[in-house]
C-alpha cells in the first residue's frame, strides 16, 4: 500500500506541475483592432468663416446656469428658433431662464416674462475674444 500512495502522490504532483507549466507558457493575447476611429480624438478647429459658438446648456424652464468663463453669450428660443438676447456676461455670472419671470443675466433682467413654458431655451457662448456675439 505505501508504494501505491507514493505513486499516486507523484502522479497528482506531476499533473499539477504540468497544468501550472501549461498555463504559464501561453503566449499573450493578440491586440484587438480599434473599435473606433482614432480621428475622433484629434482636436479640430472650425473651418474659417464658420461661427465658433459653443452650446453651454439647453432645456425647458426653469434653466439655471453659472457661466464660469465670462464673455459673449447668446440666448435663443430653440423651439421657435428665435434669438432672445445677445450680450456680455462676467465670469461666474448666474443666468436664469424662467417662464414667468423672463431671462436674468446676473441681477439684470434682459428679457421680460412670461416666456412659453413648453419651449426649449439654449445658451450659447462665443469663445472668440474681443468680438461680440453675432447679433440676434
Amino acid at each position: 500500500m505505501p508504494q501505491v500512495a507514493v505513486a499516486t502522490r507523484m502522479l497528482v504532483g506531476g499533473l499539477i506541475l504540468a497544468a501550472l507549466c501549461a498555463g504559464g507558457c501561453q503566449s499573450p493575447p493578440k491586440q484587438r483592432p480599434l473599435d473606433f476611429d482614432p480621428e475622433i480624438l484629434r482636436p479640430r478647429r472650425p473651418p474659417p468663416g464658420q461661427d465658433p459658438l459653443t452650446l453651454l446648456v439647453n432645456g425647458t424652464p426653469p434653466v439655471y446656469y453659472r457661466f464660469p468663463n465670462g464673455g459673449h453669450i447668446r440666448i435663443v428660443d430653440g423651439t421657435a428658433a428665435i434669438p432672445l438676447y445677445s450680450g456680455v456676461a462676467e465670469p461666474q455670472t448666474f443666468i436664469v431662464i424662467d417662464a414667468r419671470e423672463g431671462i436674468h443675466v446676473g441681477a439684470t433682467k434682459v428679457v421680460p416674462g412670461p416666456l412659453p413654458a413648453d419651449h426649449r431655451y439654449e445658451i450659447w457662448w462665443d469663445a472668440r475674444t474681443g468680438r461680440p456675439a453675432p447679433p440676434p
